[in-house]
């Protein structure tokens, strides 16, 4: 028995879940979950998630791919179609902090995010010894030369992921990277964004003297901490907290908010959409 996720977006319109359930009728495949949203705007569009089984033997994957190529097509819609029983590639990248780098290996390790992690990178040497305890290769990556370290990075990574971690990995990636790589990034940032963009988060939110912090784990674009949102979480602080006390508390907020993140986007969960995600969770 081999599971698959179709994530499908287009034009809301009539015909759209009867003419995909026919698709899934006609190759005999058993729909397990079902979830649909429909998002209303002035042009209203129609967003569906379906994981669904089919039997090893028999599973024609390029007439699937075709059914669905065409229904698409008829729908001017975009679409993925996914093997939930292939771990999506990653590499995952740090700098000076590792609790979150030690949460993703823990559940990692645990099967609670499926994964294949084919490296760590990170522009400090420290961390080797805990990549070394998970068996997964280190790469220490400078970074005093921005553009050398970048293109290290995307010859390290470009063909052997599907996606990048940064949890915690405090360089700003440029542009003409991201143009390079034409894959997700999913970001980890220590703020309640749109709140306090950029460096320093807990020190603005401790010089605004805010009631409370938070975490944001989002896709990565060209405009700094602007990407589509997948997950937040908050945490309350109160006027006695410092600084120290923030970092402290918000650890956990960063640790469990990119962990969430990941595996929504392991399990196929996430679809961007204009600045935003729907995020069937």
């Amino acid at each position: 028995m081999k599971k698959f996720v179709l994530l499908f977006c287009c034009p809301d319109q009539v015909g759209i879940v009867a003419r995909i359930s026919s698709i899934f009728f006609q190759n005999g495949c058993n729909i397990l979950e079902s979830d649909q949203y429909r998002a209303q705007e002035s042009r209203p569009h129609f967003f569906l998630r379906v994981v669904f089984s089919v039997e090893s033997e028999g599973y024609d994957n390029k007439g699937m791919q075709q059914h669905f190529s065409e229904c698409a097509a008829a729908f001017s819609a975009h679409w993925i179609l996914r093997d939930l029983g292939i771990p999506l590639k990653t590499a995952i990248f740090l700098s000076k902090d590792d609790h979150c780098l030690s949460e993703i290996l823990y559940l990692w390790s645990n099967r609670e995010i499926f994964l294949e992690i084919n490296c760590l990178v990170s522009n400090h040497s420290h961390h080797k010894s805990l990549a070394e305890r998970y068996g997964i290769p280190f790469h220490h990556i400078a970074s005093d030369d921005k553009k050398m370290a970048e293109e290290n990075i995307l010859k390290l990574t470009k063909s052997c992921t599907d996606f990048l971690i940064l949890a915690r990995y405090m360089q700003i990636l440029s542009e003409d990277f991201l143009e390079k790589y034409q894959k997700d990034l999913i970001n980890i940032h220590h703020s309640f964004l749109p709140s306090f963009i950029g460096r320093n988060p807990y020190q603005k939110a401790f010089d605004r003297g805010v009631k409370m912090i938070g975490a944001t784990a989002h896709f990565v674009t060209k405009d700094l901490d602007e990407g589509p949102i997948i997950t937040q979480s908050v945490k309350s602080v109160s006027h006695r907290d410092t600084v120290e006390d923030m970092k402290n508390k918000g650890r956990i907020l960063e640790r469990d908010t990119l962990t969430e993140a990941i595996r929504y986007y392991a399990e196929g969960k996430i679809m961007k959409y204009q600045n935003k995600t729907i995020v069937f969770s």
